[in-house]
């Protein structure tokens, strides 16, 4: 059945709650640390916080490389050394496993064969007991020699007799070992009669021939009577050289390491160091069977290496008797120390390889900034002449902004031409208007005088004509350059083309146009006039058929003017070519008026007459 979890309003507001404050602790943090950053690094050259961000990002990544690989490799290491060190302890188990199997074999062969039996049991009934005896020992010399390491082998019987054929005193009335480490002859009886299993008896000192001294340790079987298996017939022991452990517990599959043999007691049983057999372990805790650095110091000598270098494993083998192998790790922990040295030696090669093509790359990009802001204080300073070259700089982004520098400061030098032009003319023009100033009022009353003077005469249309020249006048001369409504512009165009008409005798006619919603629409006084003036004097034919100019004015994606006649016609390169002053001056006031968002069209072809289209943004507001 699948569980639904419902979280209440309550609890869900806490939650998100909560997450709001540790996002926003968070920001905070970010924050501090960001304003850190920037007050640290802020007044830098750009060289420094470049080499300074590069060692962060290099260093920073190559010391955590560095621990985890050390981690890594030292687990790495430490595992392929416990396992090997535990395959060494297996093998030294399995080793003294097979040993005590063969031997043991052999004290089969004692402890049940009849005729030891039968002897050991006249010796203790008295019956022939020298001959027994003899007979006895003839048979334990035979078996002493049936495997190597055997150095005696005894029978204690039931009845406290001893027989025995000792190889080290090569003598069968005096024991090497029997009565050493306090083992007699009803100790081990005692042992023997427990049970019906073979028993081990540790290794201890028992004989010195010469320079070379002999530890053996014993395997001992009560003799069984199948016939009579309770019966108490005696002991067989079996002293074998300690020898036949220390080479089991040495198999070199380890270097550096030291097998060794104890009991369950802490009983040092085999030990390379023979002086250190028969030790007791004070520090060794036969019920964990823990291993520390205790053992440590009571089993090696001064000199050696390092307690914390020292690792111990174990494992159970044969009784109560456990094999250990102490591993010195020193050469693990340098070659660790090798294998590190070598990756920070690469490491710093491979940064000083890369801080040296960092430095390189930072040096010219802060000199190719040094040529950028030289250039920028020069022109600041007022040298507009101050140009960066791009060939000596350093990146796609700085020539760039190289390159858009250099335009910028070619443009600046291009408008201050055209400014100083363009007031150099303003200064001409006001010279020459100042020359030529006469008094408006001194000039429309006298326009007025000669219109009363040609009414009183009759002339109405010299009436007329003063009087739309005066319009004209008026019109013209009280600040040209203003904005008014289209409708004040086309009705100066009606007083401009009559007086047009009156000069040619009347040789065209016109039209003008304009739909009602647009006449309240801006535009700058005198706009039109060239090219109603191009058409009149430039484009009607003399003598030839009716000439007609045409004016419309309408909103079509914006306003639309249109001048239209049938005159001459002409070539439009004329235009570009600057032959039509008066056009090209009246096209450069639109651009200078509304700029890129107004449009010129002129039409023609010599003999099909001219048409001109005059396209106007509608983005400003009524006027008038």
């Amino acid at each position: 059945m699948k569980t639904q979890w419902n979280i209440g309003p309550s609890l869900r507001s806490r939650l998100e709650g909560r997450w709001r404050r540790i996002r926003d602790k968070f920001g905070e943090a970010m924050q501090k640390l960001y304003m850190f950053i920037y007050k640290k690094i802020k007044d830098k050259s750009f060289k420094n916080i470049l080499i300074a961000v590069f060692l962060f990002i290099s260093i920073v990544p190559l010391l955590v490389l560095q621990v985890f690989s050390y981690n890594r490799l030292s687990e790495n290491l430490q595992g392929n050394m416990n396992q090997l060190s535990q395959a060494n302890v297996a093998q030294i188990s399995s080793n003294l496993h097979i040993i005590f199997e063969s031997y043991e074999d052999l004290l089969y062969q004692i402890y049940t064969n009849d005729d030891i039996i039968s002897l050991s049991e006249s010796i203790d009934r008295g019956e022939n007991a020298a001959f027994s005896a003899n007979q006895l020992q003839r048979t334990l010399q035979g078996l002493c020699y049936a495997k190597d390491g055997i150095e005696a082998i005894s029978i204690i019987t039931a009845g406290g007799n001893a027989i025995y054929y000792d190889k080290l005193t090569a003598a069968s009335v005096r024991s090497s070992w029997l009565g050493k480490d306090n083992i007699t002859e009803q100790i081990i009886l005692e042992a023997g009669f427990a049970d019906f299993t073979m028993k081990l008896l540790p290794s201890y000192y028992v004989y010195s021939h010469g320079s070379r001294e002999y530890y053996l340790f014993h395997m001992m079987h009560r003799l069984i009577d199948y016939r009579y298996t309770n019966k108490e017939i005696g002991v067989v022991v079996l002293s074998l050289n300690e020898d036949i452990l220390q080479e089991a517990c040495n198999p070199d599959l380890l270097q550096e390491s030291v097998g060794f043999i104890i009991s369950k007691t802490g009983r040092v049983i085999s030990y390379p160091d023979k002086s250190k057999i028969g030790l007791e372990l004070t520090s060794y805790d036969g019920e964990t069977g823990d291993l520390n650095a205790e053992i440590y110091r009571e089993l090696f000598e001064e000199g050696g290496p390092p307690n914390d270098r020292i690792g111990f494993y174990s494992a159970d083998t044969v009784s109560d008797w456990r094999v250990v192998t102490a591993v010195d790790q020193s050469g693990f922990h340098e070659q660790i120390r090798i294998q590190m040295l070598n990756s920070l030696i690469i490491g710093v090669i491979i940064l000083d390889a890369a801080a040296f093509f960092i430095l390189i790359a930072t040096t010219m990009l802060s000199k190719s900034m040094d040529r950028v802001s030289a250039a920028m204080s020069k022109a600041r300073e007022g040298d507009l002449y101050a140009f960066v070259d791009e060939r000596y700089i350093f990146s796609s982004e700085i020539t760039t902004i190289v390159r858009t520098y250099n335009q910028m400061m070619e443009q600046i030098i291009k408008l201050i031409d055209e400014v100083r032009l363009a007031s150099r003319r303003q200064r001409d023009a006001e010279i020459k208007a100042l020359e030529a100033q006469i008094n408006p009022h001194f000039l429309y009353n006298t326009l007025d005088s000669m219109n009363w003077i040609a009414i009183d005469n009759e002339q109405y249309e010299i009436s007329q004509m003063i009087s739309s020249l005066a319009k004209i006048l008026r019109y013209s001369i009280n600040n040209s350059n203003a904005v008014v409504p289209l409708s004040e512009e086309i009705e100066w165009m009606r007083q401009y083309i009559y007086l047009q008409r009156v000069r040619f005798k009347n040789n065209f006619d016109y039209t003008i146009d304009a739909e009602e919603q647009i006449l309240n629409y801006p535009v700058h006084k005198l706009m039109l006039q060239p090219f109603i003036e191009n058409s009149i004097i430039h484009g009607f034919k003399t003598g030839v058929g009716k000439n007609l100019l045409q004016i419309s004015a309408k909103q079509k994606d914006g306003l639309q003017i249109i001048i239209s006649d049938n005159g001459r016609g002409y070539d439009t390169s004329a235009v570009k070519d600057g032959n039509h002053i008066g056009l090209d001056n009246a096209m450069s006031r639109i651009r200078i008026y509304y700029g890129d968002s107004a449009e010129v069209e002129i039409i023609s072809e010599p003999g099909e007459g001219t048409t001109i289209i005059i396209q106007l943004p509608l983005h400003a507001e009524g006027v008038g």
